[in-house]
């Protein structure tokens, strides 16, 4: 038994072990009966949507590889986003399935530095999407959630790391201009930080 096997075995157990654990403290006759009343149709639904996604996820990877200029089968891609999906799901906090879709990448002809451009990429579309999303998700759901000074902090806190986000994809985009940016703050703080090892590290990391 190779490492990668020991690797496969142990994450499938504590995947097992989680599963029971989280089964036998949660479920009760509630539980039962609540599965009882699920209609087939909307799990029926629920799994073509998400084969469906299969394919989306595909095609969105596929553009990304087509904008570095390499081509990769549809089918391939669903392949190892399938593959990819599967090792997320039996390794702890889903830390797996990325490295997978970069090595997977990587053996279907594209350097392993593009693919894992290719899956940060990936990511980045993902909190884009997700960032977007949410203010509309706070205006459906505004007559559910009655603590204002909550939304008012999430919606803060939403804005705040959106705007880092940008700033990092700006930074991707045009890195110089990035790099312009953090001398100009850093030389507007130097009167407050002085020499101190964080603007040694922001001068330094800028020049």
């Amino acid at each position: 038994m190779n490492k990668y096997q020991k690797w496969l075995i142990t994450a499938l157990i504590i995947s097992a072990v989680s599963i029971f654990l989280v089964t036998g403290l949660t479920f009760d006759s509630e539980t039962l009966e609540a599965l009882r009343n699920i209609k087939l149709e909307y799990i029926l639904a629920a799994a073509l949507s998400h084969i469906f996604l299969y394919f989306i996820w595909s095609f969105r990877t596929r553009a990304l590889c087509k904008a570095l200029g390499y081509r990769v089968s549809v089918m391939k891609l669903t392949e190892i986003v399938i593959s990819s999906t599967f090792v997320s799901g039996i390794t702890p906090s889903c830390a797996g399935g990325d490295l997978l879709r970069m090595h997977l990448l990587n053996k279907n002809g594209i350097p392993l530095g593009r693919a894992t451009a290719i899956v940060v990429g990936e990511r980045l579309l993902d909190a884009l999407f997700i960032f977007s999303s949410l203010p509309f998700a706070l205006y459906i759901l505004g007559d559910m959630l009655l603590n204002y000074k909550f939304d008012a902090a999430f919606l803060i806190a939403n804005s705040l790391v959106f705007t880092i986000l940008m700033f990092f994809i700006y930074g991707i985009w045009k890195p110089e201009k990035v790099k312009h940016i953090i001398h100009r703050i850093a030389g507007k703080l130097a009167p407050f930080l002085e020499s101190g090892p964080i603007m040694r590290f922001l001068i330094s990391w800028t020049r």
